[in-house]
């Protein structure tokens, strides 16, 4: 006798799961009720035991019902299944959504099919018209992302997946005192990567990194990490599409890169805006994008940390920490993947090292994979990061296969983070209360760092100190001192100048004695306190005597 199928609510008849998230599976359910195909995302058991899962998860029903909109994934109705009795009896929260037959972008970016300029550009302004109509209504979706775009089989263009969505009229809160729910590392805005609260211009951000996606086939920064690309979006430039493919036009270029503005004032203030742009392209006309200001600190040494260099030894533990630090900052969360069909293809095994458990459900969530077993385990490694996990990186796994981590139980002495080459001793107070450091004096000094550049700290990165350790800072005061240049050859001056983060101004002077490309005379003077960035005058000899050249050995 044929097992009867699984009804839900008393009216949703369970079929067959068409994706698996980190949260959630996706199941096809014929709605008995209203005689109807449906889509329910219902909750995986083994995370509905943690208060924090099923909140958020909770969340993403009551964000996305009130919006009804062609250009967003409908969720109809919400509610609890009960499975298991006694003490194995488990709460399962289900969403009953739209069933939208078609596929993600994602899916098309890892075809061979991908995107024709125009297309993309339509795409994009299908997921605009979705964040216009959001953001009018006070929901902020902070996850924008190639797996969160569906593409009917007509073409249409569908926005789901309000996970981690929330009001504007929340935006002061966060579900922990400790943990800022955000969005996936390549599609992140600089300010969520940075910690700070998400908004409408946020999303404008985000379809950016997705548009260039579409246009390049690639996003707009790529790193080993997370981490690594957070800091690309918060100090890497941007390399215009067109240099990736010549036939996309400048007015393109404008329009995704004032989308990617590192300062949300020099973005598209409104999805509409941005539509109009887009509009504007499609029909040959001129656009009203201006391109962002790119300020003199933003340079390609700034876009990956240098600790993910170091040799393994007692900077391994350094790593660890800046790692575990940086993504709690980056946030790196969501609940569960687009509408995916599984298959039997092979994938590889991410590096969860440093991660969060929830960081890691979002990073494997990427790959088709699922987080599997946690177990805790004593360790000098952050607490709560990611130790050990089974199977190892590098590996080849089937889709939807479970990876089991072992993560830190902590212990009682801390490592310091490296703190040099953050921007701000705001950001330096985030890293260390991250390991249950505090921020000690801040000490304002003289250095060739822009204004708010932490220079150093006190006990050093890499010490072992105890848990709450106040950890002070040197602070670059955006002041250095203009070094002694008269009598140096040209190139060495200039050379200097670079090197103290001054601009050279070159002035040229007839001098019959002196060597050419000699500096005779330099303003302001050595010596002179002057802020980073400001020109340095000097004044090159010519028309002189020859320069003497240099010895060669026999």
């Amino acid at each position: 006798m044929s097992e009867q199928p699984r009804l839900l609510g008393g009216r949703y008849q369970l079929g067959e799961i068409i994706g698996r998230g980190g949260m959630a599976d996706v199941i096809a359910a014929d709605d008995i009720r209203l005689g109807r195909k449906v889509a329910i995302k219902l909750m995986r058991r083994e995370l509905a035991a943690d208060p924090l899962f099923l909140a958020r998860f909770r969340r993403e029903a009551q964000a996305a019902a009130g919006l009804n909109h062609p250009t967003i994934v409908a969720v109809y109705d919400s509610g609890e299944d009960i499975v298991g009795t006694g003490a194995e009896a488990a709460s399962l929260p289900y969403i009953v959504m739209e069933l939208v037959e078609g596929e993600t972008v994602r899916d098309i970016l890892r075809s061979s099919k991908g995107f024709t300029t125009e297309r993309a550009l339509q795409v994009a302004r299908g997921v605009l018209t979705a964040l216009d109509y959001s953001h009018r209504n006070g929901i902020v979706h902070r996850d924008i992302k190639p797996a969160n775009v569906m593409l009917t089989k007509s073409g249409a263009v569908k926005v789901m997946d309000f996970g981690i969505a929330r009001a504007m009229s929340e935006s002061g809160h966060t579900l922990t005192a400790s943990q800022t729910v955000m969005g996936t590392a390549q599609y992140l805005s600089p300010e969520q990567a940075r910690g700070h609260e998400a908004d409408t211009r946020s999303d404008i951000y985000s379809l950016g990194c997705l548009l260039y996606e579409m246009l390049t086939g690639k996003p707009p920064f790529t790193g080993e990490s997370a981490v690594a690309i957070a800091y690309q979006h918060v100090s890497g430039l941007v390399i215009p599409p067109s240099e990736h493919l010549a036939t996309i036009d400048k007015d393109i270029d404008a329009i995704v890169q004032m989308a990617l503005a590192k300062d949300v004032s020099e973005r598209y203030q409104n999805a509409a805006d941005m539509r109009d742009d887009i509009d504007r392209t499609l029909a040959g006309n001129p656009v009203t994008a201006v391109l962002p200001t790119v300020p003199a600190n933003y340079a390609t040494s700034n876009v990956t940390p240098v600790v993910v260099k170091q040799k393994r030894s007692a900077w391994v533990w350094v790593l660890s920490a800046v790692a575990a630090i940086l993504t709690v900052a980056v946030g790196v969360w969501v609940y569960g993947s687009a509408l995916n069909t599984g298959d039997s293809s092979k994938v590889e095994v991410p590096n969860l090292s440093g991660l969060t458990a929830e960081a890691a459900v979002t990073v494997l969530s990427d790959y088709n994979l699922i987080l599997g077993s946690i177990t805790p385990e004593e360790s000098d490694r952050p607490t709560n990061s990611i130790i050990k996990q089974d199977p190892p990186s590098g590996s080849r796994v089937n889709e939807n296969s479970s990876v089991n981590v072992v993560i830190s139980g902590g212990a009682s002495k801390i490592i310091v983070p490296t703190l040099s080459g953050l921007v701000s001793a705001e950001d330096a107070r985030r890293v260390l209360a991250a390991v249950n450091l505090q921020l000690g004096n801040i000490t304002s000094i003289d250095s060739d760092q822009p204004e708010g550049y932490v220079v150093s700290s006190t006990p050093g990165s890499g010490s072992s100190v105890d848990i709450g350790t106040r950890v002070s800072i040197e602070v670059s005061n955006g002041f250095g001192v203009v070094p002694a240049l008269e009598g140096l050859p040209q190139a060495q001056a200039l050379s200097d100048l670079g090197a103290a983060g001054y601009q050279p101004v070159v002035a040229t002077q007839v001098s019959p004695t002196a060597v050419d490309g000699t500096v005779l005379a330099q303003s302001p003077a050595a010596g002179t306190r002057l802020k980073v960035g400001s020109r340095v005058s000097i004044t090159v000899a010519t028309g002189g005597v020859p320069p003497v050249p240099e010895p060669v050995d026999p």
